[in-house]
Formats: structure tokens, sequence, C-alpha cells
């Protein structure tokens, strides 16, 4: 049964899919309950069983209940969240129609609203922290700008997630890894700039 079919059965009507990656796949959906144009992220994980099923989805679900307990105008909101038919984690968030990546939205402005759009993640990074979460993965595509020119940061802590399995070291996109990190360091507020910012 595919994601689209299991999560239409329920509260979610998928309409259509907006983008696809390593990390999962997200699409546009209407909420049945609150009737809401919706984004829901689809998180790609692989299935375990038994116990260490267990522990795997009891620490995804407290890093949901964290990621949904903030509110920050440029951080961007996270809905609801919980588990399909399969046993896959998925969250939703509020969808921003006509969004772009910082780094194309970026082309067509000035250098002070390019600076602008910097200060708006700055900020956002500066609330996570002092909240205790590194972002892990802070790439052009998860910083999301709107039609009026406001920065919404988006897949914090997901990355951390797969890096719980594994599956990757250091649960980012290689090439927006900070160099320590890929000598086994441990990511913390500083490696979430560095990766970042000599980008744009």
């Amino acid at each position: 049964m595919s994601v689209a079919l299991t999560l239409s059965s329920n509260r979610y009507q998928v309409h259509d899919i907006i983008g696809s990656g390593a990390m999962g796949s997200v699409y546009r959906c209407s909420d049945r309950l609150s009737g809401q144009t919706v984004a829901l992220k689809a998180v790609n994980l692989e299935r375990a069983s038994g116990q260490r099923g267990v522990v795997l989805r009891t620490a995804i679900t407290r890093e949901f209940e964290t990621l949904a307990s903030l509110h920050h105008p440029h951080v961007v909101e996270v809905i609801d969240y919980g588990f399909d038919a399969n046993e896959q984690p998925y969250f939703t968030m509020p969808y921003i129609d006509h969004a772009a990546p910082i780094d194309v939205a970026s082309r067509t402005l000035s250098t002070n609203e390019r600076i602008h759009l910097i200060i708006q993640t700055l900020e956002a990074l500066e609330y996570l922290h002092r909240r205790g979460i590194i972002h892990h993965d802070l790439k052009p595509s998860n910083v999301l700008v709107d039609s009026d020119n406001k920065v919404k940061v988006l897949d914090f802590g997901i990355a951390l997630l797969r890096q719980r399995q594994a599956k990757e070291p250091t649960g980012s996109t290689i090439g927006y890894t900070a160099p320590e990190l890929l000598q086994g360091s441990r990511a913390n507020e500083i490696s979430d700039v560095c990766r970042w910012c000599p980008r744009l």
C-alpha cells in the first residue's frame, strides 16, 4: 500500500506530491479535520520490529513532541504527527504557496534584501539553539522564502531520526556538512551555521 493511499484513508486527503528526496516525500493534502491545506512529510526510515522498533518509535515520538512545541515566525510549525498504517512516521505543517528555496529566491533580490533573509534565518537558528535543538541538515532547500520574503526554516531534527538508525553518520547532506562532522565530531550550534552561510 502506498503512502498516499494509506494516509488518504484516514485524516488526510492526498492531492499530489510536492517533492521527494533521501529524507522522504512531501505531499500537498487536505486536512479533513480542519479543512486546511497542509504539507505532509512522510519520513523514510527502515522498519524496525520487536523491542528495537518500540524504542525507535518512542524516540521519534519524543522528537516530534519537541518540534510541535516550537513557535517562532521563521520556524515552520508542526501541526500534527504520527505513524501511518505501515508504521512509517509522518508530520504535517502549513502549506506555503509559491515558496522557493532561499538560494533561488535570492537571485532577484537586492543585497540588502538578501541580508535580511540571512538575518531571518539566523534568528530562527538562534531560537532553535536556545531550545537545545540542532538542525543537523541546514541547506537552501530547508530554508523557504514565501511571496512576502519571509523565511521559514524546516526539517530541523528530521536528519537526527535517520542518524538514530545509523544510516548516515552525520545525518546531514554531504555537500552541506561541516568538515569537522566528517571527521567524527558531534554537531553543534557552530556547525549548524558554518555548513550553510558560505553557500549564500
